[in-house]
């Protein structure tokens, strides 16, 4: 049987720029490189029921969660408006 290292050293958490919490469903995602500060991802959320995917900001083993935190309130209105419908470009993006 292979045994899984569980290094949480090179682990990511997510904050979904949707409902502004940390994301489950992302939690501990380990990376093999670090990905640049302010890197946003797309990832399935419980806020959604994983109905369908949200912007995510990574928050990184090095990033401080609660500066990350206020970091994405500040940009969520370039991704999603007031009712939390997806932006596109700066527009409401329309689904189908």
């Amino acid at each position: 049987m292979c045994k899984r290292h569980d290094n949480t050293d090179r682990s990511s958490e997510f904050i979904c720029l949707r409902c502004l919490k940390k994301n489950q469903v992302g939690d501990k995602m380990r990376r093999a490189n670090m990905r640049e500060k302010d890197h946003v991802k797309n990832l399935c959320c419980l806020c959604t029921k994983l109905q369908m995917r949200t912007k995510n900001l990574e928050v990184r083993r090095c990033d401080d969660f609660d500066e990350r935190m206020e970091y994405a309130k500040k940009i969520k209105s370039k991704y999603y408006d007031e009712n939390n419908k997806l932006l596109l470009n700066g527009k409401q993006r329309i689904c189908m």
